[in-house]
């Protein structure tokens, strides 16, 4: 919804002769205990004018780099004030590496002095494996009653008495611990191919362009194996570092102990996704030789995007000889010794190294080890693989997946523009109006129990087969289903530029535009983690968010190359886009009853809000001052009203005295999934600046880091450790509910007030906790 930079790729053309450059690089982080050599990174760039009619652009570039990163992550109990007690605790020791390599071919074709043909082609890949592994301890978000005798009773786990910084858990069955070991592999490629041509008349400029884009990611083996066991008694105290408490077994099963796990399972997910983007465009501009400079340009523009969608799951539970996971009740005695799978060179460093080393089994590498320091021996894939009998396959989530996770989708935006500039001497007024017709088209699979299929389900006797499961499942959803939609938009724009100086501007403008939901959320999908026990549903519904933006700025230009600017700036947006997440499923909720329990994040449509700041950016590139970099200073003011999307529980309060007052009592009591909204006028408020560390892509994530970055205000998320603002029942950027890393923010529903924040952060390659200090 900031809008968007149409990038034009240089022409060989626009400079005489031979141009031949490169660059260089190497890449290195610490990690104790690994033997990562330096990654190379390096880029090529050539182009040649032949005639003076025919140009050749050629580039390419390499580059590597990994990422090492332990984190913990920690739940509490919903509540505004303490004590609040922990209900879950999980420690991450993720690695990945990732190697991107791209290149292009550009050629120039000049006709004549007024017209050029060009085509080019790019094309890029990126690999991408890594490895996670990952301890969650859990117990129920709910504590314990005690009977007239002082005996604990009901199903919470979680001990009376609890204070500020200690939380005790009951060993009942809900309290357990999961040792997950996961290996994923990413591969992405794309290859753009476009053609064109520039004509420039007297009094008249054309171009026009065709073009097609085609995009694969591919996930052809995400690889996890779980050992779960149950009825674990635990002490969770706190320590100096919230984000390390210190863990104490109080009853249970010991939990280093490879035969006190139950469980033992693999999964295995298997996807892919195919873009296609197919388009053209053609612009026309039209100089009038009048007293006062005039110009008219309109134009064209036509983009077809195709998406084709499947994942597949397969999971198997190792059941051991006897045929039976765990102990046998029959027998007293369990066989599965899974301690043949156990990993020993499991290494973990950044804090996690206190904690109980679990048994974590090996995982399949598919050939990758890095650094040499993990040595796998047999693991679940190998001892499927030489002995299948002793795993027991569900039969129903192969089938299932195979036919609901194949989904397709197709958007087509159609648009027109027209805009003129008039040029007073010192004043320039630019207006615009921007006409957009948008389709789109979906399909995916039909889960439906026919009548038919529901009497030869009464039918059946005796206990299910794998051939009857298969058979229902497919029954169930093997239909398929379409659903389309069409709406069409009209963006004004108005723009005026006053020279008061010939180095001191004044610019003023009005603007409207779209930002449309990702087409991942008009799909409908879930993700399930049974690991983290949540659940990341799409929202086919989610309709786009509109703004209208005025903004008023002095620049003012001194030699060499340097700028000093200031504005102020006025955003208002309606359906605003946001993320929602920690809220608990209860039962009885239809599709999501098995996932009771789980914590889900979605995305919705909220009501309306109001963006006011001020900014001054700064920048000095002159050879002399190099080191002054670029210097940003943005104040945002933000005011959401009328909004439709309070959630279920309270953001806990910051560790911030006094900056927030005390929000009001939820007004929507979360019985399902999906549920309408309550209406209500409470103000949303909330600041964010932060630059997001790496992301796996999990369901707290955020987008990639850039390692140059602005302060921003948004009010969708910013980072895996921000929350959406004033959103979240799970604040991420308070102690309680967060997550050890990098970034810095504040996010709190605020009734009728006003936040603000001021953030500045030099423009230079640095990592987010090196300017972290800057923000706030």
């Amino acid at each position: 919804i900031g809008g968007a930079v149409n990038m034009v790729s240089k022409s060989a053309l626009d400079r005489k002769g031979r141009h031949l450059s490169g660059q260089v690089g190497a890449i290195y982080r610490a990690r104790p205990g690994f033997g990562q050599p330096p990654l190379r990174a390096y880029a090529v760039s050539y182009s040649e004018v032949f005639g003076d009619k025919f140009g050749v652009s050629l580039n390419y570039g390499n580059r590597s780099h990994y990422s090492p990163t332990p984190a913990t992550s920690r739940a509490y109990e919903n509540k505004l004030d303490d004590p609040a007690y922990t209900y879950r605790f999980g420690t991450e020791d993720y690695y990945h590496k990732q190697t991107r390599w791209g290149g292009g071919l550009k050629l120039d074709y000049k006709l004549s002095e007024g017209t050029r043909f060009y085509g080019n082609v790019t094309r890029n890949r990126m690999m991408e494996p890594s490895f996670n592994h990952y301890i969650d301890y859990a117990t129920t978000d709910a504590a314990a009653t005690r009977d007239a005798a002082g005996n604990l009773t009901g199903a919470g786990g979680i001990v009376p008495g609890y204070t500020k910084t200690v939380t005790e858990w009951r060993p009942i069955p809900a309290s357990t611990v999961t040792a997950n070991s996961s290996f994923e592999w990413k591969h992405v490629g794309s290859v753009h191919a476009e053609i064109g041509a520039v004509h420039k008349f007297r009094g008249l400029d054309v171009d026009y362009n065709l073009y097609k884009s085609v995009s694969t990611t591919n996930y052809p083996h995400n690889d996890q194996t779980n050992i779960i066991a149950t009825g674990i008694g635990l002490r969770i105290e706190d320590t100096s570092d919230p984000n390390l408490p210190k863990l104490t077994q109080t009853a249970g099963p010991d939990i280093t102990n490879p035969n006190s796990y139950s469980t033992a399972r693999r999964d295995l997910r298997k996807a892919q996704g195919k873009d296609a983007f197919v388009g053209a465009a053609i612009n026309i501009k039209k100089n009038f030789d009048t007293v006062v400079p005039t110009w008219v340009k309109a134009g064209v523009r036509l983009r077809t995007q195709n998406r084709d969608l499947f994942a597949d799951q397969f999971r198997w539970n190792y059941v051991g000889r006897d045929g039976v996971t765990g102990v046998n009740q029959a027998t007293g005695i369990n066989d599965d010794n899974l301690a043949q799978f156990v990993n020993p060179n499991i290494r973990r460093w950044g804090g996690t190294e206190k904690y109980p080393l679990l048994p974590t089994l090996n995982w399949a590498t598919w050939g990758w080890n890095p650094g040499g320091n993990y040595k796998p021996g047999p693991s679940l894939e190998t001892g499927l693989r030489d002995s299948p009998a002793l795993f027991v396959e569900d039969v129903e989530l192969r089938t299932r997946t195979a036919l609901a996770n194949r989904q397709k989708f197709e958007e087509t935006i159609n648009a027109a523009y027209i805009m003129g500039n008039m040029d007073l001497g010192k004043l320039q007024i630019t207006a615009g109006m921007r006409v957009e017709e948008t389709k789109t088209e979906g399909e995916g699979a039909k889960n439906e129990i026919t009548p038919a299929e529901a009497a030869l389900r009464a039918a059946f006797v005796g206990p299910l087969t794998d051939a009857e499961i298969i058979r229902r499942t497919t029954a169930q959803y093997r239909g398929r289903q379409k659903a389309k939609g069409d709406y069409r938009e009209v963006f004004p724009g108005l723009h005026f530029k006053y020279t008061v100086l010939n180095n001191l501007l004044v610019r003023a403008s009005y603007s409207s535009n779209i930002g449309r939901p990702s087409i991942g959320q008009l799909i409908p999908n879930t993700t399930v983690d049974n690991i983290r026990r949540s659940l990341v549903i799409s929202n086919p519904s989610l309709k786009p968010q509109h703004a209208n933006n005025f903004d008023l700025g002095v620049e003012y230009y001194f030699e060499p190359v340097g700028v000093l600017s200031a504005g102020v700036f006025l955003k208002e947006i309606k359906q605003f886009i946001f993320t929602r997440g920690g809220d608990v499923i209860q039962g009885n909720t239809g599709e999501y009853g098995e996932y009771t329990g789980y914590t889900f994040s979605s995305q919705f449509n909220g009501g309306a809000a109001r963006v006011r700041g001020s900014n001054w950016p700064t920048s000095n590139n002159s050879p002399s001052c190099r080191a002054c970099g670029r210097v940003s200073v943005c104040m945002p003011i933000t005011r959401g009203i009328r909004p439709r999307a309070i959630m279920a529980g309270p953001c806990p309060r910051p560790r911030w005295p006094g900056l927030f007052r005390k929000p009001p009592t939820p007004v929507f009591p979360i019985s399902g999934f999906p549920s309408p909204f309550a209406s209500s006028t409470t103000t949303l408020a909330a600041v964010s600046s932060a630059s997001p560390p790496p992301r796996r892509g999990s369901t707290t994530g955020g987008p990639p880091a850039s390692p140059i970055s602005r302060p921003s205000m948004r009010l969708t998320r910013t980072s895996p450790f921000i929350s959406t603002p004033g959103i979240s029942s799970t604040c991420r950027s308070c102690p309680r509910n967060s997550r050890a890393g990098a970034g810095a923010g504040i996010s709190a529903l605020v009734p009728r007030s006003w936040v603000a924040s001021t953030g500045v952060i030099r423009h230079l390659l640095l990592e987010a906790h090196r300017f972290r200090r800057h923000l706030l």
